[in-house]
């Protein structure tokens, strides 16, 4: 493929931009609302015109020229860590819409989303249907699939669902295929953390090891009726004494706050709200 033009839409740190860059693409326009974020990206590539949040951005007339769109727009509305209300959240789950209003503007012969494998089901199906529906009105052929790092010798198990899609004038995805998976029954711990010697010694910090100590003793204890928990387990949760079922710790007030734990118990200080 020839050198192409994209934009990297809800940028985080940056991860479309670095793959698309090592193959020799160009990234002409970026976007990330969260501001410490945002200004690490702007260090890591400093050539490229970097938004805050995308609705700051007011006509898409100001976005460049691009053949590739990427966003890994949002996923709280639709994770199972989240309420998961979907296009009903006010604050985050609009943002996919905006994804089609560029689309419908520049028009890219390609795109490429991310988001949890959980918005395939979410609200029955309905949401995925809906985005599916709103990419192929704009004569996008589309394809999607779930993979995770693990699949591909990456030691760290995160599925995300994938849509790439392709205008049905240039051609649709005749030629498109998904990488192929690794044999994941050959992946070992040697193979993840010796490259060369298997017989290297890892040094693993005195606090790191404390964790997988007590994440081992949970293993062991965990009653076999049941099994390991198949929800996500927030790790700097553990030791905070703030509430967290009833009120979110943001919405609690800060003369509350004082009196608590926050992540890893440390003790919470500071008159800020971020503090």
């Amino acid at each position: 493929m020839s050198k192409i033009k994209f934009i990297d839409l809800y940028a985080g740190l940056g991860g479309f931009h670095q793959a698309l860059e090592q193959l020799g693409h160009d990234c002409v326009f970026a976007s990330e609302s969260n501001v410490i974020i945002n200004n690490l990206y702007a260090q890591n590539f400093p050539d490229t015109p970097l938004s805050g949040d995308i609705f700051s951005v007011i006509v898409e007339k100001d976005i460049p020229k691009h053949q590739l769109l990427c966003g890994g727009f949002p996923c709280q509305p639709f994770s199972r860590a989240g309420k998961q209300l979907g296009f009903k959240d006010e604050k985050k789950g609009n943002h996919f819409f905006k994804i089609i209003d560029i689309l419908k503007f520049h028009k890219p012969e390609y795109l490429l989303l991310e988001n949890v494998e959980t918005i395939v089901k979410h609200d029955g199906g309905k949401t995925f249907r809906i985005i599916q529906d709103l990419i192929k009105d704009l004569d996008y052929e589309i394809d999607f699939k779930i993979l995770s790092p693990h699949e591909f010798n990456i030691p760290h198990h995160r599925k995300r669902l994938f849509i790439v899609g392709r205008k049905i004038e240039a051609g649709g995805l005749k030629k498109f295929e998904w990488p192929e998976k690794m044999n994941i029954e050959e992946t070992t711990i040697n193979s993840l953390l010796f490259e060369k010697d298997p017989e290297e010694k890892l040094e693993i910090q005195p606090n790191a090891k404390k964790v997988f100590d007590i994440w081992n003793e949970f293993v062991k204890n965990f009653p076999d009726t049941n099994g390991i928990p198949g929800h996500p387990i927030w790790a700097h949760e553990w030791g905070a004494t703030y509430d967290f079922e009833n009120r979110t710790p943001f919405s609690t007030p800060t003369e509350d706050l004082l009196e608590m734990k926050g992540s890893f118990g440390c003790n919470i200080t500071g008159i800020k709200k971020e503090e």
